[in-house]
């Protein structure tokens, strides 16, 4: 049963007045702290979505770069082992690179949950003073 439905059982009642403002109250304050609730994820989870976005077309962008940099390293040297060990040069580099970067995308979502904790604590201190009242 959703918020108006009660609100008008409520006001159609025979309690008290009092009551009734008072369980009306409640409801309303319910009401506000769920959709501010819900606003609050939804707006969090679409900023996670566009980093692990980032995240994506960044790796996309870095292997085109170090696969360009290997082609153009390979290009300058002749010898076969020559050409390996240079591969294998970049390779590292590529590997310490994406591990670098998965990192600093698993530091940022680590902090976009402790935003998340944040709110979630406001919002029930919020929904908490509001019952109170």
């Amino acid at each position: 049963m959703n918020s108006t439905k009660l609100i008008n059982i409520i006001q159609s009642s025979s309690m008290p007045l009092e009551k009734k403002a008072d369980l009306i109250s409640q409801i309303q304050a319910q009401g506000i702290s769920k959709n501010i609730r819900q606003v609050a994820l939804t707006a969090i989870n679409a900023h996670i979505k566009q980093l692990e976005a980032q995240a994506v077309e960044a790796d996309f962008k870095l292997r085109a770069t170090l696969q360009q940099v290997a082609s153009d390293l390979v290009a300058e040297f002749t010898g076969e082992e020559e050409k390996q060990e240079q591969l294998n040069i970049i390779v590292k580099e590529a590997d310490r690179r994406m591990v670098a970067a998965e990192d600093d995308f698993n530091e940022e979502q680590d902090a976009n949950e402790q935003i998340l904790n944040a709110v979630e604590l406001n919002l029930a201190v919020a929904t908490a003073k509001s019952q109170a009242m």
